[in-house]
């Protein structure tokens, strides 16, 4: 896979998977494990990897702290697309109820859904 390397050069492969009419490819890229996901065709949808909160930008957790004073954060993972890079917040709140909350390396949130467990 000519895209992975010239993007994620020095990768170990992991698994490769067929996710929902997408290709899924886990790797090993600069000591983390990454979610990397095609097309069929071989064209790149996105990556995920996990990141701890402490290696957030302090830009990004003031937005959130905006929006969400006392979130409870269940997961963070970085995402990068075609399109751009975020972070994607995974907020518990009350009851059954989660969110997801996507901000930007600049701190601009874009979207938030929320969704029952």
């Amino acid at each position: 896979m000519k895209i992975l390397n010239d993007r994620y050069a020095n990768a170990r492969i992991l698994e490769v998977d067929y996710d929902g009419g997408m290709v899924k490819v886990e790797i090993l890229h600069d000591k983390k494990d990454k979610e990397v996901f095609f097309t069929r065709s071989c064209e790149w949808i996105s990556t995920s990897w996990e990141v701890a909160q402490r290696n957030v930008p302090e830009v990004v957790m003031q937005a959130l702290q905006q929006k969400s004073p006392n979130a409870r954060i269940d997961d963070i993972d970085f995402i990068e697309m075609p399109q751009g890079s975020y972070y994607r917040f995974d907020i518990e709140l009350r009851g059954d109820h989660e969110e997801y909350v996507y901000i930007t390396p600049q701190g601009v949130i874009t979207e938030v859904l929320v969704y029952h467990r």
